[in-house]
């Protein structure tokens, strides 16, 4: 069942997404009769960090005129110019010859949900003429602000912690459910109103780290067929003999084999095995099961 779930997941934002490739790439472009000449601009936008903000709306305008249907190098969409995963965005427009003189003004917009929209001039120093055309380049930052789309992804985060803390439900469908309702947001509210837009398709999609993915897998098998060794309790028993009683130090060599434990295997299964043994132990002391197990 949960793999059906996944399955269908992950069909619905791969499709999309191949899908609005193709229509990126079969996107036709304006003409220009006449004489023309290419304005080239390109840049980076960042956050207050210095960080790259990814997926960032830029329109441009010339002279007061928007521009319409850009060559887009980097960036994904047929509708418009988008900032690269780094930040940066490059575009190349046909222009009629003569249409950018030496006053021309060259204007950027830049929007994205839960950051402010920000205007920006480019300046004569970044901007050079030559016989193929203008190349003018163009660096701003974006200040963030806590927009709908901020807020509906932190109670998002909020309730799928709630789910997997109290084992209301199994971790990865818990953690799909959060991200399959803020893409539905995304690409619902989000396309009437902007400020509701979260993610898309294709940050989704690279924010799925396979090495992550195949860690997890690999840590499961090999604590599998540990638990059916022994080898835990092994150990627990080896810091008992090594503590020789001491309930203190024991407590310590405890503590210290959970921690190595837990940075290796899965922290739930790791507890699940020791918990038995450390009851035992203390049982077998004559002390509280609580002394150690509250400091592991």
């Amino acid at each position: 069942m949960l793999f059906c779930i996944i399955s269908v997941w992950f069909a619905a934002i791969t499709v999309p997404a191949l899908a609005g490739a193709g229509e990126a790439a079969a996107a036709p472009h304006d003409s220009v009769a006449g004489p023309t000449e290419q304005l080239n601009i390109f840049g980076k936008i960042v956050n207050p960090h210095g960080a790259g903000v990814e997926d960032a709306e830029i329109t441009v305008f010339l002279n007061g005129k928007e521009l319409k249907h850009p060559h887009t190098e980097h960036g994904y969409g047929g509708k418009g110019i988008y900032t690269s995963l780094d930040g940066s965005f490059q575009t190349v427009f046909t222009i009629p010859r003569g249409m950018a003189d030496r006053e021309t003004a060259i204007r950027l917009e830049v929007y994205k949900s839960s950051y402010a929209r920000e205007k920006i001039e480019i300046s004569s120093q970044n901007i050079a003429r030559g016989p193929g055309g203008i190349v003018a380049k163009a660096d701003l930052q974006v200040k963030r602000i806590a927009g709908p789309a901020f807020w509906i992804a932190t109670v998002v985060f909020i309730l799928a912690y709630v789910l997997i803390s109290f084992e209301l439900l199994h971790r990865t469908l818990a953690a799909m459910l959060g991200a399959s309702f803020m893409l539905v947001v995304s690409y619902t509210m989000g396309t009437i109103d902007p400020d509701y837009h979260i993610l898309s398709y294709k940050s989704a999609i690279h924010a799925i780290d396979m090495n992550v993915i195949f860690l997890l897998m690999g840590m499961m098998i090999i604590v599998g067929i540990l638990k059916h060794t022994g080898v835990f309790q092994w150990c627990a028993y080896k810091c008992y003999q090594l503590a020789r009683g001491n309930v203190v130090i024991l407590a310590i060599i405890l503590m210290s084999f959970t921690a190595v434990a837990s940075a290796f295997l899965d922290n739930v299964t790791t507890m699940l095995l020791l918990t038995p043994v450390s009851i035992e132990i203390a049982l077998s002391l004559g002390i509280s099961p609580l002394a150690l197990l509250i400091p592991e």
